[in-house]
């Protein structure tokens, strides 16, 4: 921890790297870190301080906080964040963007977040607890952490948070930054639903029939059905948002072939079966033996297929059908299979993964509610699929594991 003393921390962290990374220094030199080597950035001769970058996996793990007080305390940081949870474990779990001087206050059981002088975010039923990283996710660059095991004044820490910081808000949308194919849709944003193929008349309200969802993806594979009796109908509770189908005929289909003849792909889905009805919730083509697909079956289990029928990749038993976050993940490495956030195993030794170019089937042929699905042509990070696995769980209410 050579160049620590270059940055006011009021705590002793220990840097991980698994390999060199390059900063500028004060000079405007362009320098290699070694790997577990903190990097101090400048710019233009200013310092900036610690960089934190989780697409290195790269992390700060703090080993103490001095006199940490479990009743009330506050920081204040000092920092640089895009998609980057502050102080990781201290029971946040949020992240921010956004620069300058942020304060987290505690005390009788409450949690604040101040910047720009006002509370931007508050943690109810707060239980203290001492951080373990500097941060988490994203990327970070820490000019200073403070830490004070006593209680300070809403007055206080409005004047001393000077920053300006908003939650960070993910959406699929950045999957597809680098244009690539596949396609995205949401059923909470009615305004991507229509009541006719056409896109005429926009879905209103609960109980509308479905016959036209846009892609969200930016790639134009819109899915449709200008049947009326085959198309599902818009849900909500109020909170929740769902296609939900008929369990007989109902589909929407995109019109346009999505390229997934790369042999790295993913299929994602939040959905929820409805008893006694066999169907696939997810699928890229109807045809057996080309087909990958996400699928409840008649007896109340959760299979993921691949190429056909016959090859069941994963088998789980969803008795009561709860709601689920699944996805099939084909890379050049292997499958994956993933469920509410955790890997799965496989249940077939066939590996032999084939992408197809197809159009994509959501819902195909049988009853159940869509809370939203991604496709993707292309392999997706880890850190991809734990923002996906907790975007698409909010939207179908879903604890992940």
């Amino acid at each position: 921890m050579q160049n620590l003393k270059t940055v006011d921390f009021g705590v002793a962290f220990t840097l991980t790297r698994p390999a060199p990374a390059d900063y500028e220094d004060k000079d405007g030199n362009t320098q290699t870190a070694a790997a577990n080597e903190p990097r101090f950035n400048y710019s233009n001769g200013v310092a900036q301080g610690l960089l934190l970058d989780a697409s290195l996996s790269e992390t700060a793990a703090i080993d103490d906080v001095p006199a940490f007080n479990a009743s009330a305390g506050h920081w204040i940081i000092d920092a640089e964040f895009y998609n980057s949870e502050p102080l990781k474990g201290m029971g946040l779990d949020e992240r921010f963007s956004g620069s300058g001087k942020m304060v987290v206050s505690y005390s009788g059981g409450t949690a604040k977040v101040w910047a720009g002088g006002q509370v931007i975010y508050t943690v109810e039923d707060y239980t203290p607890a001492e951080p373990t990283h500097i941060c988490e996710g994203g990327m970070a660059t820490i000019g200073g952490l403070t830490y004070k095991p006593s209680a300070i004044s809403d007055a206080d820490a409005a004047a001393l948070a000077t920053g300006d910081f908003e939650i960070y808000e993910w959406t699929p949308a950045e999957l597809f930054e680098a244009s690539q194919d596949g396609a995205w849709y949401d059923p909470s944003d009615l305004a991507t639903l229509f009541q006719d193929a056409a896109g005429t008349i926009p879905v209103t309200g609960d109980g509308d029939p479905v016959g036209l969802m846009l892609d969200k993806s930016g790639n134009g594979h819109h899915a449709s059905q200008p049947t009326t009796a085959a198309k599902p109908v818009y849900r909500t509770d109020g909170m929740l948002h769902w296609i939900e189908s008929d369990g007989i005929d109902d589909q929407l289909v995109s019109g346009a072939n999505v390229d997934l003849s790369d042999p790295a792909y993913t299929f994602y889905v939040a959905a929820k079966g409805i008893a006694g009805s066999s169907n696939q919730v997810l699928s890229s083509d109807q045809s057996a033996n080309r087909k990958a697909a996400i699928q409840i079956s008649s007896d109340a289990t959760l299979r993921v297929l691949d190429r056909s029928d016959s090859l069941i990749l994963l088998d789980v038993e969803n008795d009561n059908l709860a709601s689920f976050v699944a996805a099939l993940r084909h890379n050049s490495d292997g499958k994956r299979i993933r469920l509410n956030g955790t890997d799965q195993p496989f249940q077939s030794a066939n590996t032999n993964v084939r992408g197809v170019g197809d159009s994509i089937a959501v819902p195909l042929n049988g009853a159940q509610l869509i809370y939203g699905a991604v496709v993707i042509n292309r392999t997706m990070a880890d850190q991809e699929c734990a923002e996906l696995d907790g975007y698409l769980a909010k939207k179908a209410g879903v604890t992940l594991s």
